[in-house]
Order: C-alpha cells, then sequence, then structure tokens
C-alpha cells in the first residue's frame, strides 16, 4: 500500500520523485558495482585455472599427437603385410603354372 502512496505522491510532488529516482539510481549503481565486480573475480578466476591447466593441456595434445602417429604406423605396416601377402600369393601362382 506503501508503494502506491508513494507513486500517487511522486506523480503530484517533484521533490519526491527526484528523491526517489536518486535512490533508485543509486541501488541501480550499487547493483552494478557488484555485478562487475563478480565479473572480474571471474575473469580473474579463468585466467588461473587456464594457467595451472595450460601445461596438462599441452602433455595430452603431445599424448594425442602420438596416439595419432601410432595409428598411422600400424595401418601402414598392416597395409604393407597384406600387399606382401598378395605379392606371394602372385608369384607362388606363377611358379606354379610355369
Amino acid at each position: 500500500m506503501s508503494d502506491l502512496f508513494g507513486s500517487e505522491l511522486e506523480k503530484s510532488n517533484l521533490e519526491v520523485h527526484v528523491d526517489m529516482s536518486r535512490q533508485r539510481y543509486a541501488m541501480l549503481s550499487e547493483k552494478v558495482e557488484t555485478i562487475d565486480e563478480r565479473m572480474d573475480a571471474l575473469i580473474i578466476e579463468l585466467a588461473e585455472f587456464r594457467k595451472e591447466h595450460a601445461l596438462n593441456m599441452t602433455k595430452i595434445r603431445e599424448e594425442n599427437a602420438a596416439n595419432v602417429q601410432g595409428t598411422h604406423k600400424l595401418f601402414v605396416g598392416a597395409a604393407a603385410s597384406i600387399i606382401g601377402g598378395l605379392l606371394s600369393t602372385i608369384v607362388v601362382l606363377l611358379v606354379a603354372f610355369m
């Protein structure tokens, strides 16, 4: 009910309107400052997290690269074995039919 009364009083009295607007802006400013402080803290925490885990991320990337190279070597070895088997089969067939 006091909000309704304050609103009616504010409509009819410029000084009350100015004072209430000043209070609203002060509260809004305080909230914005609080949000700004929280954002700054989050940014600092994120930067620290990234610094702490940068070495681990580098190790993971290196391990991943090593695993990819190992997989490629495995595929090349398997392909060479298959090609060698096919060639030896062809040679055996050629010798058998000559």
